[in-house]
């Protein structure tokens, strides 16, 4: 057998052997806590989304998955006792070129003290959580919450706010570019967005409940059930302004020079709504 023979066998014999598969550059760790109700949690990622969810169980689990090129790089520590819980990324000084992100999951007993998350790049994810007193802030990416009791702070500088099924004494979302929109049950209600509209469907928690409510560019949109009674002060420099309820008590020139004022009141006018917009509309929705 000659050589060219011996070659052209070796080379249908490496042909006919598969390739190794490439293996996604992630890794994935995951571990339960201990860790009472009423505790105190706090995830504090990097790069890559956070998802909190709430169960019926007296355990904590934390699942983090590094990718990337440079996951290594990125140190994932977890700090639990029984009465609270700190998951944090650190990453080195240049980790603006880095190619990693950090995925974290945790699952956490229904009702919490506080529940603190934060991340730079990345959304947050939030479902069936009970906690007294609730911090969310990310610089880019969405915040979205749903069935989340208790005080609520959320912030994103690029990205949008959506909130389903609050209940709480006091919401407080803060949007710089990206819209908002929710709904709930709250005692006071509080939207600030300078690109993007703010829009809620809210049931008062008590007689004096209050709405605060502004944007530079975007429309403002809050629906109330038929029974609601608020005092309102609305006002837009470009924009219409609606109101389905009676209103009574008007005041204020029926047309300024500039823009548009509604000042008035309608039921019983328990509540207070206090909205503005440069550049949007403002509309007062009678719902159910």
């Amino acid at each position: 057998m000659n050589f060219a023979t011996v070659l052209s066998a070796l080379l249908l014999v490496s042909c006919a052997i598969p390739a190794p598969a490439i293996q996604e550059a992630a890794d994935a760790k995951e571990q339960d806590y201990e860790l009472e109700e009423n505790a105190v949690v706090g995830v504090r990622g990097f790069a890559g989304p956070i998802r909190v969810r709430g169960w019926d169980r007296k355990t904590a689990r934390v699942k983090t998955t590094r990718s990337g090129r440079d996951r290594e790089r990125l140190e994932v520590k977890v700090e639990s006792t029984k009465s609270e819980l700190q998951v944090s990324v650190r990453h080195p000084e240049d980790a603006r070129h880095l190619d990693a992100s950090v995925e974290i999951e945790v699952w956490i007993p229904v009702a919490l003290k506080s529940l603190t998350l934060k991340t730079v790049s990345g959304e947050i994810t939030v479902d069936d959580v009970r906690a007294a007193e609730s911090r969310i802030t990310t610089v880019s990416g969405a915040i979205r919450a749903a069935n989340l009791k208790g005080d609520l702070a959320a912030t994103s500088v690029s990205g949008g706010i959506l909130a389903k099924g609050l209940a709480g004494g006091r919401a407080a979302l803060t949007v710089t570019s990206g819209s908002i929109e929710g709904s709930g049950k709250l005692d006071v209600l509080e939207m600030t967005s300078v690109s993007g509209g703010a829009t809620f469907d809210l049931a008062p928690g008590k007689d004096a409940w209050s709405v605060r409510a502004s944007t530079v560019n975007g429309s403002i949109r809050l629906t109330l059930p038929a029974a609601a009674g608020a005092k309102v002060k609305c006002t837009t420099l470009s924009g219409e302004i609606r109101c389905d309820f009676p209103m009574k008590d008007k005041s204020g020139p029926e047309k300024p020079l500039v823009g548009h004022v509604l000042d008035g009141t309608f039921g019983g006018g328990t509540g207070s709504i206090h909205a503005s917009t440069i550049n949007g509309g403002v509309a007062i929705l009678q719902g159910k």
